[in-house]
């Protein structure tokens, strides 16, 4: 039930970057989304493949808020 709370608000986000032209190479994006869900997935919670997995998506949101305010 998590990972579909996650994903509800995770696919969106990256479908609205993908649109919006904010990623150029949206393939090097996807990669890193679903290797970062991949690692939360397989991780048991608080385990270092979680750990590593939410790092992963939180340097992606990260990179994607920077990369938004800087084409304003």
């Amino acid at each position: 039930m998590v990972i579909f709370h996650w994903l509800l608000f995770s696919i969106p986000a990256i479908a609205a970057a993908w649109n919006s032209g904010l990623l150029r190479r949206p393939l090097v994006a996807m990669v890193w989304f679903f290797l970062g869900l991949l690692l939360q997935t397989i991780g048991v919670l608080f385990s270092p493949a979680w750990a590593v997995g939410l790092v992963i998506q939180v340097a992606l949101a990260i990179y994607l808020v920077i990369k938004l305010k800087t084409i304003w």
